[in-house]
């Protein structure tokens, strides 16, 4: 009678009786079992400016009350402003409602895109949603 075979690998392995898929499964199952669970979820924006910007305001903006009947966005570290002028553009200021150093949107009406500096401040911004 013929000698049984192992199942899995050469009869000469010393792994010859393991399952070769074995420790990629259970290396598989360790790394969900150690995924987080429940917990606070991270935090989401509305938009985020990028850019080589001076001074860097570079970062996520999120909603924070209205200006001229639309929502206003705030940058939280630096306090920079993202607001709806009233009339056509979106601009990005240090202070809602004043002008002074801005960037101002190139498309009028669009929160998102490309905007240009006025002023003092230096750098193409660009706004997308986060």
């Amino acid at each position: 009678m013929p000698t049984p075979q192992p199942r899995y690998g050469s009869r000469h392995s010393k792994t010859a009786l393991r399952n070769p898929r074995q420790s990629r499964w259970t290396a598989r199952r360790k790394a969900l079992a150690a995924l987080p669970t429940g917990g606070t979820p991270p935090p989401s924006h509305d938009y985020q400016l990028t850019g080589t910007l001076t001074p860097d305001i570079t970062g996520y903006y999120d909603e924070n009350g209205t200006y001229n009947g639309r929502s206003a966005y705030q940058h939280a570290p630096a306090g920079w402003w993202l607001w709806w002028d009233g009339s056509s553009f979106y601009i990005i200021s240090a202070t809602k409602g004043v002008f002074g150093n801005f960037w101002v949107a190139v498309d009028a009406d669009t929160i998102t895109g490309l905007y240009i500096p006025q002023g003092t401040v230096t750098g193409l911004a660009t706004a997308s949603t986060a």
